[in-house]
């Protein structure tokens, strides 16, 4: 069985996955009883959740990874205790930042962001919050919080000492999809029109390798493996073509 390649583009950002062999399509055995099958059900059942969550936060760093980089705009939102609504609701906290993204649009015109939901669980208060990476221009911080954000405290961060801004991002993303306060609701909200990576299989993805100049002790940032139950051991290395 021949191995196999992808290559993920976004941007600077190179990740290149090396399969041990090509997926085997159908699984064999016809049960062995009720209770085995319940068992196999409720681990596949686990195996769906945490690649969902997978999937989700690579769907998201690569996003961002396509769309900005280092000097993008990284604000966070926080909300304020109120009566008006449940700040511990993603449904009605996102209806007040999709109104906040309404008045920046107004004040500032289109733009493009993507902004991830986290819990303020470790002080026990559990109310939402957003970090939102985007392409705003510079917004000074009073003008954004009182007459943009409305809701409680912003907070602006420089991120131009970050070479992967999807990574950083995802790392404030709720770790888990299936948190029972994200049901029925997304763990990001993004912008229409953003451009997507670039996906490339098949032996070729050697060939661009080596067209791009990749050097095995400088562009190469991280490297992992393991195995898969389709692919077999499967090798995953990220390059960054800015590092020299």
């Amino acid at each position: 069985m021949s191995k196999g390649y992808k290559l993920v583009a976004n941007g600077h950002i190179l990740e290149v996955y090396e399969y041990e062999k090509e997926p085997i399509v159908g699984h064999g055995g016809n049960g062995g009883g009720r209770r085995k099958k319940d068992e196999e059900e409720s681990e596949r059942a686990a195996e769906i959740r945490k690649s969902s969550s997978l999937k989700a936060r690579n769907e998201v760093r690569r996003q961002i990874l396509a769309n900005f980089g280092q000097h993008s705009k990284f604000w966070t939102f926080t909300f304020r205790d109120t009566d008006q609504f449940d700040v511990t609701s993603v449904s009605d906290c996102n209806k007040q930042f999709k109104k906040a993204i309404q008045r920046m649009k107004y004040r500032y015109g289109n733009f493009k962001y993507i902004a991830v939901i986290e819990f303020q669980d470790k002080n026990g208060r559990g109310a939402v919050h957003y970090h939102m990476i985007c392409d705003l221009p510079y917004v000074p911080h009073e003008e954004m919080q009182e007459k943009v954000w409305k809701n409680g405290h912003c907070f602006i961060k420089d991120i131009k000492h970050v070479d992967n801004v999807g990574a950083y991002l995802i790392k404030y993303m709720v770790k888990e999809v299936d948190d029972g306060r994200l049901k029925g609701q997304k763990s990001y909200l993004s912008s229409k029109g953003l451009q997507k990576s670039s996906v490339i299989r098949g032996n070729y993805v050697e060939e661009i390798l080596k067209t791009v100049g990749i050097k095995e002790d400088t562009k190469k940032v991280f490297t992992n493996s393991y195995e898969s139950e389709h692919h077999g051991k499967v090798l995953y290395t990220e390059y960054n073509l800015k590092r020299i």
